[in-house]
C-alpha cells in the first residue's frame, strides 16, 4: 500500500540463543525487504550518526510518498537476553569484548574528544543531569494510581472490540 512506515529491526546477531545465520538463508534482514518491494538498508547500528542518517532518508522518503523502508540496525547483545539466559553456551568472551569496544556512546565519546569537545566535567554534568531526570520519571511512574481493567483495555485500543468487552466481564467497569 506505499505507506509511509518504517521498520526498524534491531539485529542483535541471536533470537534469544540461536544465531541469526542459522535462522535464514538471507544475507542480511535489510534483504528481505526486496520480496515486499521497498527499499531494505543494513546500518551500523552502534554508529549514531550512521543511524541518523540512515532514518533521515527513510523518513523523508516516507514523508515525500516514497513508501516504506526496512532499516537493518546490526549491533550486538553484551548481556544476557532474560534471566534464565546463559550467553556463554553460545558465544565467546572474546567476540563480546570486541563489541564492547563498539559501544555507541563509547564512539560518541571518542568523537568528540577527537574534535576537543570533551571533558570529565563535562561528562560528570551529563551523567548526573541523566540520573536526576531518570529518578524523577521513575518518582512520576510510580506516583501513578493503578489502572483498573477498563482503563488498561481502553489504552490500548482506540475502540473496543466485542470480544475485548466479553473479557471485561459485565461492562460495569467499562
Amino acid at each position: 500500500f506505499q505507506t509511509p512506515t518504517i521498520f526498524l529491526c534491531q539485529n542483535n546477531g541471536f533470537a534469544i540463543s540461536y544465531p541469526r545465520a542459522e535462522q535464514t538463508r538471507s544475507e542480511t534482514i535489510a534483504g528481505k525487504a526486496a520480496a515486499y518491494g521497498m527499499p531494505g538498508v543494513e546500518v551500523d547500528g552502534n554508529d549514531v550518526a550512521a543511524v541518523f542518517v540512515t532514518v533521515t532518508e527513510a523518513v523523508g522518503r516516507a514523508r515525500g510518498g516514497g513508501g516504506p523502508t526496512l532499516i537493518e540496525a546490526v549491533t550486538y547483545r553484551i548481556g544476557p537476553h532474560t534471566t534464565a539466559d546463559d550467553p556463554g553456551r553460545y558465544r565467546t568472551d572474546d567476540i563480546t569484548e570486541e563489541w564492547r569496544q563498539r559501544d555507541p556512546l563509547l564512539r560518541v565519546q571518542r568523537l568528540f574528544e577527537f574534535a576537543g569537545e570533551w571533558s570529565s566535567e563535562w561528562n560528570d554534568e551529563i551523567e548526573t543531569r541523566s540520573i536526576e531526570r531518570i529518578e524523577e520519571a521513575v518518582a512520576e511512574a510510580e506516583a501513578l494510581a493503578q489502572p483498573t481493567r477498563s482503563e488498561m483495555f481502553h489504552r490500548m485500543y482506540a475502540e473496543i472490540t466485542d470480544p475485548l468487552l466479553d473479557q471485561l466481564g459485565d461492562g460495569s467497569d467499562a
